[in-house]
């Protein structure tokens, strides 16, 4: 089931990049390619998510990482200037995710389940330095060497958000523990913003890694 998941949202997100590619070139216009890339990551998500069960990012990081590899050469100014037009949809959607979590978190999560809480934040950072430490073991095998020190910084500095915000209250309340499951999800992002989010930069300055 994992690997249907992940593998099929990546094949249907390659598909839905070409698409993307495709009539962006066709229609041209920075107007009509902002357009077309908020249709494509809407259909890819919902076709993923409700038609073929698997993973809706992967569907809609797939398409827009092969999107933007198709058009890095010939049309790399329209989609600049797509990206940065639609700039303001992303801002506004994270505020309205992070105001609905606002709304949702109770002081009653952080009394009973507080416990889950600082296990998950520990097995978080846990999982990060050690995906970090691998990543950076198979890009050495690779001849590529990364300084310890930048891995410290992006293993500090994986601070989760309005992604792992969306996925969670769209948790059903009759799965068991969802709300076990919410209180955890709502520690790591304030985790994130509160504790790692202002402190990465002092620490890159503190490693003497320019910001």
């Amino acid at each position: 089931m994992f690997l249907w998941t992940f593998i099929g949202g990546g094949l249907l997100g390659i598909a839905g990049g070409l698409l993307t590619t495709l009539l962006i070139v066709v229609l041209r216009g920075g107007s009509n390619a902002s357009v077309v890339l908020l249709f494509s990551a809407l259909s890819c998500f919902f076709i993923a998510e409700h038609l073929m069960n698997v993973s809706g990012i992967m569907a809609v990081t797939f398409a827009a990482l092969l999107s933007r590899h198709m058009l890095r050469h010939h049309q790399q100014e329209l989609l600049s200037s797509a990206l940065t037009s639609i700039d303001w949809l992303g801002v506004l959607l994270n505020a309205i995710l992070f105001m609905l979590m606002v709304l949702v978190v109770t002081y009653d999560m952080f009394a009973e389940r507080w416990l889950a809480m600082l296990i998950a934040i520990a097995a978080g950072l846990v999982a990060r330095f050690a995906s970090v430490s691998i990543s950076a073991q198979l890009a050495r095998l690779a001849g590529h060497r990364i300084d310890w020190r930048w891995q410290l910084v992006l293993s500090w500095g994986g601070a989760r958000g309005a992604v792992a915000i969306a996925l969670v209250l769209a948790l059903p309340a009759s799965l068991p523990y969802w709300w076990t499951i919410q209180s955890i999800v709502f520690a790591l992002v304030l985790f994130g913003l509160l504790a790692q989010g202002p402190t990465t930069c002092r620490l890159a300055t503190r490693l003497t890694l320019k910001p």
